[in-house]
């Protein structure tokens, strides 16, 4: 017989501090092992680490701000 059971994947622009997973984690009842988390920019030394992602910073060396083109003014200017 086997045990089924749910996984689930999350996906998201940036792991930072991390606060975010662990929400929604505790929020959904799970366990850290039920879930995949795939980020585009993972900030290294937090307590949850994701499963896949595409770029590693370490914002105690270099805590420079991220900008994502999506949360940008810069395609609504682009347009006039």
């Amino acid at each position: 017989m086997l045990d089924w059971y749910i996984v689930f994947q999350i996906v998201d622009d940036i792991l930072d501090s991390g606060r975010t997973m662990k929400e929604l984690i505790n929020d959904w009842g799970c366990q850290r092992d039920d879930i995949d988390i795939a980020v585009l920019i993972y900030n290294v030394g937090q307590d949850i680490i994701p499963t896949f992602y595409g770029r590693l910073i370490n914002k105690n060396l270099n805590n420079e701000w991220i900008d994502f083109w999506w949360e940008t003014d810069r395609l609504k200017t682009s347009d006039k």
